[in-house]
């Protein structure tokens, strides 16, 4: 079939006309003849109009010219005359389930999938409102209309309409009757509770202390960064469980609550009431301890999770927390059979745990004495070698600290102040930025005496600062600050590198975590990880507690005058006595040497 026959066929069917192949196919098949014939028609069409609509994007002369004439350079067809549904440049595609007809593919794909979606009908979901408690489909509207007269509902109505502060306060409203609605569920037997968003598994649902919005667990991290906005307050997430929540709970329930793993023990420490009760009262004790908030909940949670786990739910200091809840509930019955189970434990205690107590000291013992449990000095050394190396890189002028950055500098620093010292792993991670300030300034020095001293001794104070912190009980314990620590320690504070970091602008630790958290970070994570970047033998031996004995045993060897050796013992922060029992290593050559000499010569009967 000639090709100017197809054309007339395809365009009185009211098809698309397509031709396949390049322009020079084309030239070849129908010859300059016909090209002229369409180049004389589009110019007649164009005389009385072109739709110009379907232009293509012209370029260069040629194609403006052609362009210009209303042909396709891809099909050289006259576009001017065709209609606008038929024409196209590709085929029509055609949906199998309703039989739309679409152009681009793209399109065809969406529309399939609104097919496979859920057919049922959305129902936007009702909300409690925060004044009478009723369920609202439009709280906003029932907000302004019924409760204009509420002062809080005022002090958003003064803001104008649509404005950014005026959505924030009825949201804000919608999360505070969501709040009073899920408390009132709490103390059902089987709470159905309410969230921002729909949440598959109500035990993931965490409720925020600061907007007191409720989200899922693994959402509120990213919650907690927008919350968190400029405000002095940071967010916190309370567990929701069947227990009722009291305001006067809420610290206990973020703070130790909501930290217990989701499993057996986690469950039951978040659920039981007798540890609910045990643990609330140790918290209250125990939380008077200012700046060391991070040891507290540790040693909680610690305590709770014992409890949990070897089921022993009335131990001495236990029962009588039980006892004084008992009292004040009026429960004589309850206080009457727990001083029965005192007296009868008081009586029977060394016959229980006297074997049990009497073999974990001996083992402790036998484990100090073991030479393969020591740490080994080429680990100590390959551990302070690659330390001051992150240490050097990470505050070279030419490194730019982001949070990962930001991260391994604090561990490197928390890690060397702590091995350097021979501190407990908690100690100078607790430091503050007040702590460092008041060691660049001197503060603990007195100058009138350092200038007294020899020479010697004047150079220690170069490459020394020192400061102090609350240790082990009510006591100050000193931090030596090395010099090679104090540029690391001068970026670790400085504002913009902290909020680069997202760092909460009022965490006031030296050592903080990042994610706008209010805690610091563990010296016990710090120094494992990078023991493992450094490569040591025995990893499982690196820590805090074995250089404190490792210290402890080299000072001992010295030949130093006892009165210095009591300097020692108050940086380490125990006595003498301590230091020997507890964290001096045996010296089995000395013993040998010294103390074997004389009773070999004695048991041969030879006198010295």
């Amino acid at each position: 079939m000639p090709l100017e026959s197809k054309f007339a066929e395809q365009y009185l069917e009211g098809k698309p006309l397509t031709i396949a192949g390049s322009i020079e196919q084309i030239r070849k098949e129908v010859g300059t003849k016909l090209l002229a014939s369409l180049d004389a028609q589009s110019l007649d069409s164009n005389a009385g109009g072109t739709d110009t609509s379907c232009k293509p994007i012209a370029t260069t002369e040629r194609s403006k010219a052609t362009a210009a004439r209303g042909i396709c350079r891809d099909n050289l067809v006259d576009i001017s005359k065709l209609p606008k549904a038929k024409f196209g440049h590709t085929e029509e595609l055609l949906c199998d389930i309703c039989q739309k007809v679409f152009k681009k593919q793209g399109a065809l794909t969406t529309h399939i999938k609104s097919h496979l979606k859920n057919t049922e009908t959305y129902e936007k979901p009702k909300r409690p409102c925060p004044f009478c408690e009723k369920l609202q489909t439009q709280l906003r509207r029932h907000i302004t209309s019924e409760h204009a007269e509420i002062p809080a509902v005022i002090e958003v109505m003064i803001f104008p309409e649509n404005s950014k502060e005026r959505r924030a306060g009825f949201d804000q409203l919608r999360k505070e009757g969501i709040d009073v609605y899920n408390r009132k569920q709490a103390a059902q037997e089987v709470p159905a509770y309410m969230a921002e968003r729909k949440v598959d598994d109500e035990g993931s649902l965490v409720r925020c202390s600061k907007c007191k919005g409720y989200y899922k667990r693994t959402f509120f991290y990213r919650h907690k960064e927008i919350c968190i906005g400029d405000d002095a307050q940071i967010p916190r997430k309370l567990e929701m469980s069947n227990r009722k929540v009291h305001s006067h709970d809420e610290e206990f329930q973020a703070d130790i609550l909501s930290r217990f793993h989701r499993d057996t023990v986690g469950n039951l420490c978040r659920t039981d009431d007798t540890l609910f009760v045990i643990g609330r009262r140790l918290f209250q004790v125990k939380k008077k301890r200012v700046d060391k908030d991070m040891e507290i909940r540790k040693s909680v949670m610690s305590d709770m999770r014992l409890l949990a786990r070897v089921y022993i739910e009335f131990q001495e200091t236990s029962v009588d927390y039980l006892v004084g809840h008992h009292n004040i509930n009026r429960n004589d019955k309850k206080v009457v059979e727990l001083e029965k189970f005192i007296k009868t434990l008081e009586f029977h205690k060394d016959i229980v745990f006297g074997d049990a107590a009497y073999a974990i000291e001996l083992n402790r013992l036998e484990r100090l004495r073991v030479p393969e449990n020591r740490l080994i000095d080429e680990d100590v050394e390959a551990l302070r070698n690659h330390t001051l190396q992150v240490i050097k890189k990470i505050t070279s002028t030419f490194t730019f600290i982001g949070v990962h950055e930001y991260i391994l500098l604090r561990d490197a620093l928390c890690s060397r102040l702590t091995l350097y010292n021979a501190r407990r792993g908690g100690e100078p991670s607790r430091l503050k930025i007040s702590n460092f300030i008041e060691a660049k300034n001197k503060r603990w020095i007195d100058s009138n005496k350092v200038d007294s001293l020899p020479e010697w001794e004047k150079k220690l104070f170069q490459n020394h600062l020192i400061t102090y912190q609350p240790g082990k009980g009510t006591h100050l314990v000193p931090v030596l600050i090395p010099q090679d620590c104090v540029d690391g320690l001068d970026i670790l504070i400085c504002s913009d590198t902290r909020q680069r970091a997202k760092i909460w602008k009022e965490n006031s630790y030296l050592f903080p975590n990042t994610g706008f958290s209010a805690d610091h970070t563990s010296g016990w994570n710090a120094t494992h990880k990078l023991a493992k970047e450094a490569g040591v033998k025995r990893l499982d031996l690196v820590n805090a507690t074995k250089q404190r004995h490792r210290i402890s045993t080299l000072y001992c060897a010295l030949e130093i005058p006892e009165k210095e050796r009591q300097y020692f013992y108050k940086h380490m922060g125990h006595t003498k006595e301590v230091n020997w029992g507890t964290y001096q290593y045996p010296l089995p050559i000395m013993e040998i040497t010294k103390v074997g000499k004389h009773l070999q010569d004695i048991d041969k009967g030879i006198k010295t």
